[in-house]
């Protein structure tokens, strides 16, 4: 396995949408203008950690941040965010989820790195680590 072949983002990009998540998904294409009212965007989360003496098994992170457009009011739509939320109890709901390319999705549900608003501006935030690996 080659490093360059290794690509979580659009790997699970792909189980996403194969799942029925209808949010618009950014893994790295993100527009500066124009965004949708909620959206999901999906970034590699820190370095790889390789061991190649066992069948060149990878392991990382994949940051998956949910944002949802603030109400008129400037509050956040907690609604839509747990209704959002929802969507990945049911895909993940035995712990972890595989991939026609041999990744191996895991959610831990208290791995939430962040839930607010302001990172981006006029999104409520939330995000959370979801655990690859690829043999």
């Amino acid at each position: 396995m080659k490093l360059s072949d290794i690509n979580p983002t659009g790997v699970l990009k792909q189980v996403l949408t194969d799942y029925g998540v209808t949010q618009k998904i950014y893994t790295g294409d993100k527009p500066t203008s124009g965004l949708p009212s909620e959206y999901i965007e999906l970034r590699q989360n820190g370095g790889l950690k390789t061991n190649l003496s066992k069948l060149g098994l990878v392991q990382g992170y994949v940051l998956l941040s949910i944002n949802v457009k603030l109400l008129t009011t400037g509050g956040r739509n907690t609604v839509r965010e747990n209704i959002i939320l929802s969507t990945f109890d049911g895909l993940f709901k035995d712990g972890a989820v595989a991939s026609k390319d041999g990744y191996v999705f895991s959610l831990d549900p208290e791995n939430i790195v962040y839930s607010g608003g302001g990172i981006y501006e006029g999104y409520s935030t939330k995000l959370i680590n979801i655990t690859f690996r690829k043999s």
